[in-house]
């Protein structure tokens, strides 16, 4: 698994969550689902899945030329952590 970064990306995800976002591409429960209300030129996916220290982060990102180009990140909410539970117990 690749990932493309330029300074404008790199800077503004990692100096947030400096190793969260990469560790969030290697959970076993990881989720991805498709960001059609933000996909424009190019498809848009969002990944959810436990970042360093366990927390919970949505990733949205893109695929160039078969490398993961992350867009943003962020941690989850309370009520959305509550509902990615409640998927990952009706999907098992």
């Amino acid at each position: 698994m690749e990932f493309d970064w330029d300074e404008g990306n790199l800077a503004k995800v990692t100096s947030r969550f400096p190793i969260n976002v990469l560790e969030v591409f290697f959970q076993q429960e990881l989720i991805v689902v498709t960001d059609d209300a933000h996909s424009g030129i190019e498809p848009r996916l969002i990944a959810i899945g436990a970042g360093h220290g366990g927390r919970y982060m949505f990733v949205c990102y893109t695929l160039r030329k078969d490398k993961i180009r992350v867009i943003s990140a962020r941690y989850m909410r309370p009520k959305e952590y509550l509902r990615y539970e409640k998927f990952k117990k009706e999907e098992l």
